[in-house]
């Protein structure tokens, strides 16, 4: 796939109108050109309000059969438990991202193996506005070192057997992401 394809569909380059917007809001246009037989743009970055997914992480971290889960105590989904995850960096891979938002949530150091899945979450406003929309990487990854505690962004963080899932508020996918991580593992 062509680096301006690519672009177009995530920056929304080439939707009707778009390029007009642009000019009638002030901005300057965008600037496109080739070389070497491959597109390449430089786009101007714009911060937008759930008009476009944000990218973030997750890590289903095994330890001698269990799962380290954490009680979120930050907005989307406060007090439900998910697994440990967040935001991806600029700059950052996915990897490096679950691994880091692994040890600030848990102060677990893991090493991350393989993606397990990709999951949306999407929230609308009561008027059905869309209020938030995230793509969620969720990997499966080995425990290395540390002891679970609850970091930036959990109110607990906890080792569960897998019969010590149900009865718990999990956040959406969360179980999902556990099974399919531990049929990657034989579990």
């Amino acid at each position: 796939m062509r680096l301006g394809h690519l672009a177009s569909h995530i920056a929304g380059v080439g939707r009707p109108g778009y390029r007009h917007r642009r000019k009638e809001s002030g901005l300057p246009p965008r600037s496109s050109g080739n070389c070497s037989g491959r597109t390449w743009l430089k786009l101007n970055v714009i911060q937008h309000t759930a008009q476009f997914p944000k990218l973030g992480v997750s890590a289903c971290v095994w330890r001698e059969g269990r799962v380290l889960l954490v009680q979120r105590s930050q907005p989307p989904l406060t007090g439900m438990w998910a697994l440990p995850g967040g935001h991806v960096e600029p700059g950052e891979t996915l990897v490096e991202a679950a691994a880091r938002e692994v040890l600030e949530e848990t102060g677990i150091a893991a090493r991350i193996a393989q993606l397990a899945g990709l999951y949306d979450l999407i929230r609308r406003a009561d008027d059905g506005a869309l209020a938030l929309h995230y793509v969620i990487a969720c990997y499966t990854a080995h425990w290395t070192s540390g002891e679970a505690r609850a970091g930036s962004d959990a109110l607990f963080a906890e080792w569960a057997g897998l019969d010590q899932l149900s009865g718990r508020g999990f956040a959406p996918n969360v179980r999902h992401a556990i099974g399919l991580s531990q049929r990657q593992l034989g579990i």
